[in-house]
């Protein structure tokens, strides 16, 4: 995570699906960060979250539909609050391995995240990027992101062989 944090300078974010939350469990702090909603320790909605977004591609349907059963609550200006949207976008995070969110979360703030599994497992976290809008492109920075949830996945899946 130190070393996502150095290269692209911006917040990084480890996070972990609960229920229909993502709770953030480390944040390193980029350079002129904007305020995040997050916190280690909070939990925010998923499907309003990069990592949560990632998190949810790699899950089942029934942790899909229990997401959208509980409400598509906004929480930023550009929050999806419609299930086909949300489907549609999780299908291709699914593909391609990257979550994107532009002021989904809060005013400003754009991220990429990717999901983190073990020997191709379902999702056991997630981490992301996070900066201003204007500030960050986030499309640069996803393959970093990618590479280093792959990374903590190898490591994940090494430490659990017998």
């Amino acid at each position: 995570m130190a070393d996502l944090r150095e290269a692209s300078g911006q917040t990084i974010h480890l996070a972990i699906l609960d229920g229909t939350d993502v709770v953030y469990v480390e944040i390193l702090r980029g350079r002129d960060a904007p305020r995040f909603p997050s916190a280690v320790g909070r939990r925010l909605p998923a499907h309003a979250t990069g990592v949560g977004k990632a998190l949810l591609a790699g899950s089942s349907s029934d942790v899909v539909d229990a997401v959208i059963a509980a409400g598509l609550t906004r929480i930023g200006p550009r929050t999806i609050v419609a299930p086909g949207p949300l489907r549609r976008q999780l299908k291709w995070i699914a593909s391609s391995g990257l979550a994107y969110e532009h002021e989904e979360s809060a005013p400003g703030v754009a991220c990429v995240a990717s999901a983190i599994s073990a020997d191709d497992g379902p999702p056991v976290a997630a981490i992301s990027a996070s900066g201003w809008i204007g500030k960050v492109d986030i499309r640069r920075v996803g393959p970093a992101v990618h590479t280093t949830a792959l990374s903590i996945g190898r490591v994940l899946a090494a430490a659990f062989q017998p």
